[in-house]
Parts: structure tokens; C-alpha cells; sequence
């Protein structure tokens, strides 16, 4: 007899699901893929934001033209804004600022989900231990660019040493 393998429900979250959310979601897929061994079945992604502002809308075509270089595909993405309900059938919640973590957090006040709240540069590698978790900034009101590439570089690093650390079983979903 043989048993399904454990889906790992990890949801990112972002204010508005078009720039950083988004993008989290296709890179942490993005590094599953090459990760190969079929470890994609053993997770279930998707991204959210916390703000309606821009439900139903595709990802900002900033972040897309980013993203293409990167190899990433936000193609097929629309908004969504998180229900409560969503919050408790995650076992990881990856959000990219305190703000984040904040409408959560009054969303839901159920400390088991609130203990499922991280901060993604938490595993950022080039974030140092014991000094305050920085964020992810939302490049949304730039106009340059270059905000748009430091920030799928953060997104890009962190979610692939966030996936490692599940691999290795130092970060526990649920």
C-alpha cells in the first residue's frame, strides 16, 4: 500500500498580488522545477494579496518584463485578495513586509495561524542573523527598473534558500 506524499500548502502575500507575491510564487516554482525529482507534488502555491485594489488584474508588466529575463512566467497571473478563510488551510504564509503580516494579523487572530506568518528575507543568504529581518520593498511607484530587477534578485534568492531549508527539514510547514 502505498501512501500520497504530504503537500506543503505555502502561500505568498503581498499588498496588491501584482509585483512581489506574484513573482515569489513563480520563482519558488521556478526553483522546483530545477530542483526536478518530482518534488513539485510535494507543494501547493499560490500567492495572494491584502488589498481587493487590483483583483482580477494580471501581474504589472514591469514585474513580467523582469520576470521574463529571469525565466519566469507571470503570464497566466491574477490578482487575488486573501480571505480569511485561506489563512488557516495554509502551512507556510511567506509575506514580504511587517505591513503584510500586520493585515494578517487582523484578519485572522488565531495564534496558530499567525505563528505560520513569515517574513521572506528571513531566508534571504545575504540577510545577517540576529539584525532586524529587512523587507522586501514593493518597487511599484518606481519608475526605474532597476528597482524592479534588485527586487525579483532579493525574490529570486530568498525563495531558493527557503526551499532548501524545507528540503533539509530546518523550516517545518505547519
Amino acid at each position: 500500500m502505498s501512501t500520497l506524499p504530504q503537500r506543503h500548502k505555502i502561500l505568498f502575500v503581498c499588498l496588491g498580488n501584482i509585483c512581489r507575491s506574484p513573482l515569489a510564487e513563480a520563482a519558488f516554482r521556478f526553483h522546483l522545477k530545477k530542483l526536478g525529482g518530482g518534488k513539485a507534488r510535494h507543494y501547493q502555491i499560490a500567492s495572494r494579496a491584502t488589498s481587493g485594489w487590483n483583483e482580477g488584474h494580471g501581474a504589472d508588466g514591469r514585474t513580467v518584463r523582469c520576470a521574463l529575463q529571469a525565466g519566469l512566467d507571470l503570464s497566466k497571473h491574477q490578482s487575488h485578495q486573501i480571505k480569511s478563510a485561506e489563512l488557516a488551510e495554509q502551512d507556510l504564509i511567506i509575506v514580504m513586509d511587517e505591513s503584510n503580516r500586520a493585515a494578517l494579523h487582523s484578519l485572522n487572530a488565531n495564534t496558530s495561524v499567525r505563528n505560520r506568518i513569515r517574513l521572506l528575507r528571513e531566508f534571504d543568504p545575504e540577510h545577517q542573523p540576529g539584525t532586524p529581518v529587512p523587507p522586501v520593498p514593493d518597487p511599484w511607484t518606481s519608475s526605474d527598473l532597476q528597482v524592479f530587477l534588485e527586487v525579483q534578485a532579493m525574490i529570486l534568492r530568498s525563495t531558493e534558500a527557503l526551499l532548501q531549508q524545507l528540503e533539509a527539514g530546518r523550516v517545518k510547514p505547519g
